[in-house]
């Protein structure tokens, strides 16, 4: 009575296990015939499929990709791409095959069928058949700092969306698996073309990406006023031309410019306007004739697009005429 209820107990173990259990692959569709479910000798997960004298086991996979299984015994493993092979083991061995892209019809035999005559082999297990797809899938990169225009060196971080390797040049040429390989932050301290490309283990290109830092540490400087220092008969309702070096916008000290009556100590309201590299100064009420006047243009007062500030402050004087 033990002994009967030990094999019922058994029995209803392994057929409560499917073929895609005990292969621990349930993901693909398996036709089973002959080969039944043995819990009591596998290589892995508690179960394998096993045939005495008969048995055929199938399946079927798509694309590109990797098949690995571990077998035990006799074997014959045949693909609808692939030739027969002869599997013979005495113990648990892995097999690995690659197929290329299309439709894979993949049996296991334990009998096989040749010029009308059937071999019949001994005792055969499978175990554990992996699946795995080809990675053709790019990957993407990028870096921390996008293009842009800078007044000091910044530190550029190459990533990538998974393991692999990344590519550089610095002149604006296209990068390839013979340009130098990221091995950490790129410092960029003039102005530079970076163009990088990532790799992933699989070997699948990312597209080609590209950042321009333009790096301006250089202040911007006056080159020219339409008013020369101390001179005399200027309009009373003057517009002051200011040329820079470069193209110019307000900075923090944008609303302490003035025009200074240096008798009265009064400043005359005025506006200021920017195109490109000029900045124009305007009265707003006409200033008092026969007069000395000082216009300050203070430091700090316009930068250029880098962010860089007038670095010091200018200061002329000029006398109004009658008009």
């Amino acid at each position: 009575m033990p002994i009967l209820l030990l094999a019922l107990i058994l029995c209803s173990t392994a057929s409560a296990t499917t073929v895609g259990e005990a292969l621990d692959n349930t993901n693909l569709v398996w036709t089973n015939d002959s080969f039944s479910v043995d819990t009591s000798n596998s290589h892995y997960g508690g179960s394998s499929l096993y045939s005495f004298g008969y048995g055929e086991v199938s399946t079927t996979v798509n694309g590109a990709g990797t098949l690995k299984f571990w077998a035990d015994g006799h074997f014959y493993f045949s693909a609808s791409d692939y030739t027969y092979d002869y599997l013979l083991d005495d113990s648990w061995t892995q097999y690995e095959y690659h197929f290329g892209p299309g439709q894979h019809n993949l049996t296991w035999y334990n009998t096989y069928t040749f010029n009308g005559y059937s071999y019949t082999f001994w005792a055969a297990r499978l175990d554990k058949v992996e699946w795995i797809p080809d990675d053709t899938t790019p990957p993407t990169a990028s870096a921390n700092v996008k293009t842009g225009l800078f007044n000091y060196n910044k530190t550029v971080y190459l990533t990538m969306n998974e393991p692999g390797t990344i590519y550089y040049t610095r002149n604006g040429s296209t990068p390839s698996k013979s340009s130098t390989k990221y091995t950490g932050p790129l410092i960029m301290s003039s102005t530079t073309t970076l163009k990088f490309i990532a790799y992933d283990l699989a070997g699948n290109p990312s597209p080609v990406y590209t950042e321009k830092y333009t790096i301006d540490k250089v202040r911007p400087t006056i080159t020219s006023v339409n008013i020369k220092n101390l001179a005399t008969g200027i309009s009373r309702t003057p517009t002051i031309t200011v040329k820079f070096s470069e193209n110019i916008k307000p900075s923090i000290s944008w609303d302490k410019f003035y025009i200074k009556n240096l008798a009265t100590g009064k400043t005359a309201p005025i506006t200021k306007t920017i195109s490109g590299n000029t900045l124009n100064i305007k009265t707003t009420t006409p200033l008092a004739p026969y007069t000395w006047y000082q216009v300050y243009i203070p430091g700090y007062s316009v930068k250029d697009y880098a962010g860089n500030n007038l670095a010091s402050g200018y200061w002329f004087k000029f006398k109004t005429g009658k008009y």
